[in-house]
């Protein structure tokens, strides 16, 4: 009989564990794996992304515009007013496919939404594996990624979003599939429209272009003889440039203009403030779901891969964007202007992590990954429970605050638009002109001639209108005197909702409506001695407030009949 000395044991033992190591690497690194955990990530995220469905208001300025498409009238805010008051042509003319098709706007855009959010999802493992040549590590990003509130949230909304971030993320891995080669003229094309359709998603989308285009020239040029490269290049060129430069041809015949009503907004209210704003945004995204600290911990390991054009592309992209973002001001709603850039920043993580894990033995990286991965799941969670209401700053808008805005009883402004629209069914042709500041859901839902006193869907407000504040898209504002102007009937502001029946506590003034005054203007007094604030039930538990200004019929009828009363006489 044979006898197992301690020693043997011991080396068994020894040799055993890198064994089962090298086992389990295998099993990890094996194809089955990782198309089963690409399909449960997939599956994961949609089902995060219906449960977390939401939609916000300016999501329906968009249904508006495709309404009118739809029903003969142009894409425009309302017939006879051709103002580009959209950002995102092309996601307007899908929504406008779902109308058309018979569907209604919400459910269109997050169904709409949730297909893109999966294909962003896809595209983002597939091309950190190609870029890391690892697919474990692809999969734990791709967690994280799926795990972010914020990106899997905005898989609805009603707005671009979840499109743009497909299209960014699908051109990054084509533009990856060109780089490494052989470049076929198919790939280039391909890559060339998905390009031209992120710029038709929307127009800031031209950084991506300029990067991705030019890396890519350069590469083709150094890697090719010239006749072939030159045929590559055309293709990743030309069909691109041709679908945008009709739709510059058309917006320009259409609205007089490529650039968005919107820039104007926006470029109106440039200050330090702004810019301040902006970086607070970004650091504060970063901050919240714990990818401030990897990061800052993966960009000295950025040095290693300088020789890669499209980790040089992919830095430069980056790098503009954020500056892109924080020159505006960032956004009012939660982080969405950073939902498009995540795959970016998790690829820099990602390769972080694979550039730590080889210079450490073997156990290690895969102890430090699975804590890290983790840690941000963890921290995600955290926000996703913790931010209600607005915690870092005001006014950025948490998503449950976008949401509460729609349909909650306090707020409800897709009920007042109905209610607007039961109690004015003339629509555009016979209704009452209202000025609102919250110009999406109200507008949408009530058919009504509308003046949006923030400017997003007015030429004349969106250059002259007063810069009052710096909150991205709603720094200009409309004065008191271009309301009288306009002949307006009745004057919202921003939605204020009362307890219905409920006594005045105090009086009613101009500030509670957003009324500018202008001090060289001799209508102003006469016009508000004459207004009426007016009680507008909205259901059996609220009512609105709304101002009364120029008669109009139709609201004399609703007096009247009792439907509508005074609240106030005079501001």
């Amino acid at each position: 009989m044979t006898t197992v000395t301690d020693d043997q044991q011991s080396h068994r033992a020894a040799t055993e564990a890198p064994d089962r190591l090298a086992a389990l690497s295998r099993l990890l690194h094996s194809p089955a794996v990782f198309w089963l955990g690409l399909a449960g990530l997939v599956a994961l995220g949609l089902g995060l992304a219906y449960a977390l469905r939401f939609v916000q208001d300016d999501a329906f300025i968009s249904f508006r515009y495709a309404q009118n498409l739809v029903d003969g009238h142009g894409l425009v805010w309302e017939p006879g007013v051709a103002v580009q008051g959209y950002t995102n042509f092309l996601w307007t003319v899908l929504i406008a496919g779902g109308l058309a098709l018979g569907f209604e706007a919400v459910p269109a855009a997050q169904a709409l939404g949730i297909a893109f959010y999966a294909v962003s999802v896809t595209a983002f493992v597939l091309l950190a594996r190609r870029v890391l040549e690892n697919g474990p590590v692809a999969l734990g990003l791709g967690l994280v990624l799926v795990a972010n509130y914020s990106f899997t949230s905005y898989a609805t909304g009603g707005l671009e979003t979840s499109l743009l971030t497909a299209l960014v993320t699908l051109s990054l891995l084509l533009a990856h599939r060109v780089l490494q080669g052989p470049a076929g003229v198919a790939t280039c094309a391909a890559l060339s429209l998905t390009l031209a359709m992120a710029g038709l998603t929307r127009l800031d989308s031209a950084v991506l272009v300029v990067v991705l285009t030019g890396t890519l020239a350069l590469c083709l040029l150094a890697r090719m003889q010239r006749r072939e490269a030159m045929i590559r290049i055309g293709a990743l060129v030309g069909p691109g440039l041709a679908v945008f430069l009709a739709y510059a041809v058309w917006t320009t015949l259409t609205y007089g203009s490529v650039v968005p009503n919107t820039f104007h907004v926006k470029a109106g209210g440039f200050s330090l403030e702004v810019i301040r704003r902006g970086i607070y945004y970004v650091f504060t995204f970063l901050h919240a779901y714990g990818l401030l600290l990897p990061v800052i911990l993966a960009l000295p390991f950025l040095w290693g891969r300088r020789g890669d054009a499209f980790f040089l592309a992919l830095v430069a992209y980056l790098g503009l964007m954020l500056a892109y973002v924080a020159r505006v001001g960032g956004d009012f709603m939660e982080f969405r202007l950073l939902i498009p850039l995540l795959p970016a920043i998790l690829l820099v993580v990602g390769n972080g992590w694979v550039a730590m894990a080889a210079a450490l033995s073997r156990p290690l990286p895969l102890v430090l990954g699975t804590g890290a991965l983790g840690f941000l799941v963890l921290v995600s969670a955290f926000h996703g429970f913790t931010y209600k209401d607005g915690t870092y700053t005001r006014p950025l808008l948490s998503i449950p605050e976008l949401s509460r805005q729609m349909t909650s009883p306090r707020e409800n402004w897709v009920g007042i638009g109905e209610r607007l629209g039961a109690l004015f069914p003339g629509g555009y042709e016979t209704g009452p002109t209202v000025a609102i500041r919250a110009a999406g859901a109200v507008p949408y839902h009530s058919g009504l001639p509308v003046v949006d006193m923030l400017g997003l869907n007015d030429a004349w407000v969106a250059r002259n209108g007063l810069v009052k504040g710096s909150t991205p898209g709603h720094q200009r504002n409309a004065p008191f005197r271009y309301l009288l102007d306009r002949e307006v009937n009745l004057v919202i502001g921003h939605p204020m909702m009362r307890p219905a029946g409920a006594p005045l506590e105090r009086r009613i003034c101009t500030d509670e409506f957003y009324l500018f005054l202008d001090a060289e203007d001799d209508r102003q007094e006469a016009a508000l001695a004459q207004a009426r604030v007016l009680r507008v039930p909205i259901d059996a538990r609220y009512e609105l407030a709304m101002l009364a200004l120029a008669p109009h019929p139709s609201v004399e009828h609703l007096l009247q009949s009792g439907a509508v009363a005074v609240l106030q006489h005079g501001l």
